[in-house]
Order: structure tokens, then C-alpha cells, then sequence
């Protein structure tokens, strides 16, 4: 089963993922820490999940990803439209 990026988990999705595991005799789920966030916290599940905590480290190339990153977020001036008639 799949679901789109950023998708909220029900309870009872999660619950349903869990039992499967289990019956699939799985040790554990593994997930991202972004995903995490979004499942239902559950008492005692069956199998146990756990999360991974993903960072980025930039090697080479700071300054153009600087760059990047002040070009994408910086305040765009306010343009007033022409006037239609002068």
C-alpha cells in the first residue's frame, strides 16, 4: 500500500501496517524521522518502529548553494501594475 508524500496516518492505517508486519513475522519498521512525526503514537505495537534522523552535509560547491538558498528566499519588491490608461 502506498500513500502520497506528506500524508497523514490514521490511527487505524497504522494499526492495520503494524498487524501485517506482525503476521509477516517482521523485527522492526524502519522509517524517516519526517514520516515519523506523522504516525499515530500506538501502546505497545506489535512490532516495534523505529526512525532514522537524515542530515546533509554540503562537500563541495558552498557558496553556489548559498547563493541558492538567498536567491529562493529573498523578499520579492512589491511591483506596482502599469496603469491601464495614462
Amino acid at each position: 500500500k502506498s500513500y502520497t508524500d506528506h500524508h497523514r496516518y490514521t490511527t487505524r492505517e497504522v494499526e492495520n501496517f503494524i498487524l501485517r508486519c506482525g503476521k509477516r513475522d517482521l523485527d522492526a519498521v524502519m522509517t524517516t524521522e519526517k514520516d515519523a512525526v506523522r504516525f499515530p503514537l500506538l501502546q505497545n505495537p506489535d512490532v516495534p518502529v523505529y526512525y532514522l534522523r537524515m542530515e546533509i552535509e554540503i562537500l563541495r560547491g558552498h557558496q553556489f548553494y548559498d547563493d541558492l538558498i538567498a536567491r529562493l528566499t529573498r523578499p520579492q519588491a512589491l511591483v506596482a501594475p502599469e496603469p491601464l490608461y495614462a
